[in-house]
């Protein structure tokens, strides 16, 4: 009987911390816009967070880019998001973040290693999803992918398939399969070859859904744009699945349409 009073005790105590931690985060200012959000930030706190964290834990990559992660989802609280930024340079956010801040990501990313790096990407796409479907915050998220994503473009492609079915999961909610592409197409923009693999494999089976089709069309015709002297490095077989795609876009509206031709003549050029 004291056995099981103690864990009626434990159990309280522990829904009130959960409460309690709920009321903090309800109570914490948002800002009006990720900028505001980022300028506010005081990266000597996440510098003492990471020293804490190196202290527990010494040399682990992967416990510091979850503690920078959990800070920036923390700190950058904002009323309102675009999913994939629209009409936002296509560096943005890591573009406007604090120089310092940049660094310290950077830094971090590089001293963790490939195949950290790979694994932490992977599993930040997959809470990203889980959060916003939850409507927690979740920008840490994104600036870290777009983080790694511009470190290292390939890993953006090295697990398409699994990618997939994650965003068949979430395709029903248009903001988080929006983010999922977002993400995923952000290695596009540093290598061509990365760019058309997601582009095929993640954007075109959605590219017929009316909340999709918009961003699908003009993240191709944007890469193709880009890097239009650049030699690109698929199969032959890669390449008419690609052209194909940009050629038999029925339902695509006259200005898609039109952008799907112009990706289709920059492709083939």
């Amino acid at each position: 009987q004291q056995q099981q009073q103690q864990q009626q005790n434990k159990a309280r105590q522990r829904q009130e911390m959960e409460k309690k931690q709920q009321q903090q985060q309800q109570a914490k200012p948002k800002f009006k816009d990720l900028e505001a959000a980022l300028n506010a930030l005081v990266v000597s706190d996440l510098r003492a967070n990471l020293w804490a964290v190196n202290e527990n834990f010494k040399d682990n990559h992967l416990m510091m880019l979850k503690a920078i992660t959990a800070f920036l989802n923390e700190q950058l609280r904002v009323d309102s998001v675009d999913p994939i930024f629209a009409d936002k340079p296509q560096s943005y956010p890591y573009s406007v973040i604090p120089r310092e801040l940049q660094e310290l990501i950077d830094e971090t990313v590089a001293d963790a290693g490939e195949q950290n790096v790979q694994y932490f990407y992977d599993l930040s796409l997959s809470n990203l999803a889980s959060d916003m479907n939850r409507n927690q915050p979740h920008l840490g998220h994104k600036i870290m992918l777009q983080a790694m994503a511009q470190s290292n473009p390939q890993i953006c492609a090295n697990n398409l398939a699994r990618n997939a079915i994650l965003r068949n999961s979430f395709q029903n909610r248009s903001n988080v399969g929006l983010s999922l592409l977002w993400a995923l197409g952000q290695g596009g923009f540093g290598d061509p070859d990365v760019g058309l693999k997601v582009w095929q494999d993640i954007m075109v089976p959605v590219i017929d859904l009316k909340t999709y089709s918009k961003y699908v069309v003009e993240y191709i015709h944007a890469i193709l744009s880009q890097h239009k002297s650049t030699n690109l490095e698929i199969s032959s077989s890669e390449f008419l699945t690609i052209l194909s795609s940009l050629t038999t876009q029925v339902k695509a509206s006259r200005d898609l349409a039109n952008l799907l031709e112009e990706a289709s003549k920059l492709l083939v050029e």
